[in-house]
């Protein structure tokens, strides 16, 4: 009969057909609240008639626990997505931070932990559809410029000691991304005029197939392939991978534009991202 019996879904009750098992109760962070509080109304669970694991059981009408319910759609919608669903329990392993307020198990931590990564995931590699060549020197024919955010700790493309790897690009590229900036501002002197940032050249990091650029120390990127068992492209067979430091820059704007030979002719691709 207690309330705590399961450590996840508290004990079974008898619902009366009008309520769910629950997926799992925890303790009321803010403690307990008496449901006949008019504050209250419409937002408690324990009415002293039916006699869910979440009520004290020396008073019933006070609720002690919060409660999930099974999410079997929810489930079914992730798993649909694929590769871009996320899923996370909705019940928190703790209720309460610690003094740092740092407790990485507390309340929705961990979900937004896995959200934070898949992002950061997804903005560190850009997949490419078909393979660059590779010049002499181990370089490929691209070129990605990062537009500085606005928020971040870093104001210019000279600053070596925060972000390394940065430089100014030539003057007639820039001139050309400032053109393709003051279109997409639209001139709205209200909103966010990307000509007013400073636009940085990300440096060009070799790296061997197998091999990775990811923790380099500097702002910068590679190209990257699978071979020998190493997959730093992933699932892809070739990839754009940015360096951890790049990968942090925040606020910050990437425009990625790659030259590759076909038949004799030549093609761009283009991407972006935040």
């Amino acid at each position: 009969d207690k309330n705590d019996a399961d450590p996840y879904t508290g004990r079974e009750w008898d619902t009366g057909k009008k309520d769910l098992e629950f997926a799992c109760t925890f303790p009321l962070p803010s403690g307990p609240k008496n449901c006949l509080d008019e504050q209250y109304k419409n937002a408690c669970d324990c009415d002293g008639q039916k006699l869910p694991p979440l009520c004290d059981t020396a008073t019933p009408t006070t609720q002690v626990r919060g409660k999930a319910y099974p999410t079997i759609r929810e489930f079914s919608v992730v798993r649909a997505l694929g590769d871009q669903g996320i899923i996370s329990s909705i019940c928190p392993i703790k209720v309460v931070d610690n003094a740092e307020h740092t407790d990485p198990l507390y309340g929705y931590r961990p979900a937004v932990k896995t959200i934070v990564d898949r992002l950061k995931n997804a903005l560190s590699i850009q997949c490419l559809p078909q393979a660059l060549t590779v010049d002499t020197a181990g370089e490929v024919p691209c070129l990605i410029l990062e537009t500085l955010g606005t928020n971040g700790p870093e104001t210019t493309c000279t600053d070596g000691a925060t972000f390394p790897g940065r430089s100014i690009p030539e003057a007639t590229i820039l001139s050309k991304v400032r053109e393709t900036q003051a279109a997409e501002s639209g001139g709205d002197a209200g909103g966010d005029d990307l000509t007013k940032r400073p636009v940085c050249k990300l440096k060009q990091i070799v790296v061997q197939p197998g091999d990775t650029c990811k923790d380099s120390p500097e702002a910068g990127w590679c190209y990257v392939t699978n071979a020998a068992g190493k997959t730093p492209s992933g699932t892809c067979q070739q990839a754009i991978l940015f360096t951890e430091l790049a990968s942090r820059a925040v606020g910050s704007r990437f425009s990625l534009q790659c030259i590759r030979s076909s038949e004799g002719s030549t093609a761009s691709t283009s991407d972006a991202g935040k």
